[in-house]
């Protein structure tokens, strides 16, 4: 799969080819109105080990040459998604997660510890279309 492949929801947000990726599910509606800006779906291509929130200009020492693809929910709320050893297949894993995502094929629910049900109903059902 390519950017190409990626599901209509979805929008680039930022790419720095072979340095980043950064995946975004409908921010036209993740404004404050309708859904917090903070619960942006996010979706994270990054070479290396890296805290997401406070990330810096390089990857952790070790983790060279791995590529991360994480999903964030909320601040407190991700998961790695998996790692790869080249940007391209990241990219690739990045756009099957967005596509698993808006098909209903990822548990988002259970990357919850302390579920948020009204919250994750209202998410299910803008998924759901």
């Amino acid at each position: 799969m390519a950017l190409a492949d990626l599901p209509a929801d979805w929008s680039v947000w930022d790419q720095v080819d072979g340095d980043r990726l950064i995946l975004v599910f409908r921010p036209d509606i993740f404004d404050g109105s309708q859904f917090p800006p903070a619960c942006l779906p996010t979706i994270y291509v990054r070479e290396g080990e890296q805290d997401l929130r406070h990330a810096g200009p390089a990857p952790a020492a070790g983790t060279e040459g791995r590529w991360m693809v994480t999903l964030i929910l909320e601040p407190e709320v991700s998961a790695r998604i998996g790692e790869t050893k080249s940007y391209d297949s990241a990219k690739e894993l990045a756009v099957e997660t967005a596509t698993d995502f808006v098909a209903g094929e990822l548990d988002i629910e259970g990357m919850y510890q302390l579920p948020r049900t009204a919250y994750l109903s209202a998410l299910r059902e803008l998924i759901d279309g």
